[in-house]
């Protein structure tokens, strides 16, 4: 993985987070990072992911979430 620079006032933010996040993590959340979908609860995040040219589902009441990935043909994920 490329190096992940993480500023000294992420880090403290992610400290106060209970339980506290890790640079260990974060790396695993980027190292997972495909860049074609994101799912969020957010729809800030899902119109900045959506403005990037991914595709975006919210996740806030389940039976919408496997609605629309059943849409956009990942609902055979949800069977994993």
């Amino acid at each position: 993985m490329e190096a992940l620079s993480v500023s000294s006032g992420i880090r403290a933010k992610l400290g106060r987070k209970v339980p506290p996040v890790d640079e260990d993590e974060i790396a695993q959340c980027f190292a997972n990072k495909c860049g074609v979908n994101l799912i969020d609860d957010r729809e800030d995040n899902i119109a900045g992911a959506r403005a990037a040219g991914m595709r975006g589902v919210v996740y806030a009441v389940h039976a919408e979430f496997e609605r629309e990935m059943a849409r956009i043909g990942l609902g055979a994920l949800l069977r994993v």
